[in-house]
């Protein structure tokens, strides 16, 4: 069997992918009817205060600022994840933690 199929029928799918659980067929008819809401864009923006829609650089400017350093944390972060899962001493905790529970369902 090659690595590259190409699957021109929905019978060769199912017949490769014997896993996949058959669900209901998608049928449009079953959907309630799409009806749009009722406001106009003009009520929506008048029932926002209009203090909202003044721009301000330096505050756009902050969130800007404060969103690089929360990527910038997170990367940081991340990039200590396989020396945090390596480190003997979280290890044994870790397994102290687990263990625990692998011993009281029989696993030991």
């Amino acid at each position: 069997m090659s690595v590259v199929q190409n699957f021109t029928s929905t019978t060769t799918l199912e017949a490769t992918r014997p896993f996949l659980p058959k669900g209901k067929e998608y049928n449009e008819k079953g959907l309630p009817q799409y009806t749009p809401l009722p406001y106009t864009i003009k009520e929506i923006r008048g029932a926002i205060p209009t203090k909202f829609f003044v721009r301000n650089t330096a505050r756009g400017l902050q969130y800007l600022a404060r969103d690089i350093a929360m990527v910038t944390l997170c990367w940081y972060s991340a990039s200590f994840i396989d020396r945090i899962f390596l480190d003997p001493g979280f290890i044994d905790i870790f397994a102290h933690i687990f263990g625990g529970s692998r011993h009281w369902q029989g696993r030991n």
